[in-house]
């Protein structure tokens, strides 16, 4: 079975394991988010019996690696411009963290100033 690490801490979970990477063509921005996070790490797992949601530290069925991010796959479908949940910050390419909000994901950077 996959699991956290046993001090608790996601496996590359946490700051550095996502970056982003702004673009500009013309009037358009986006960002493109990349995943450093080893196999297995939290934001890999996946439940096989397609449960919606599940606390990585105690589910009922067995997580597996899902083979990419979903926190990057998520942001993918959603944008990185509209899933930023920080406050003001300019652009920056660079270390970010993803945030779980009960439905959705947001993201802010690591070394932003709450």
């Amino acid at each position: 079975m996959l699991s956290p690490s046993s001090d608790g801490q996601a496996l590359l979970r946490g700051p550095r394991a996502h970056s982003i990477a702004w673009t500009i063509a013309g009037d358009t921005i986006s960002g493109v988010v990349t995943c450093h996070a080893i196999e297995g790490a939290d934001c890999r797992l996946n439940c096989p019996e397609g449960c919606e949601s599940w606390d990585i530290t105690d589910h009922e069925h067995e997580l597996e690696d899902y083979g990419s991010c979903v926190f990057v796959e998520w942001v993918d479908q959603d944008g990185a411009q509209f899933t930023y949940g920080g406050a003001f910050h300019p652009l920056v390419n660079g270390a970010i963290e993803p945030k779980w909000n009960g439905d959705h994901y947001t993201w802010n950077y690591v070394d932003a100033q709450s």
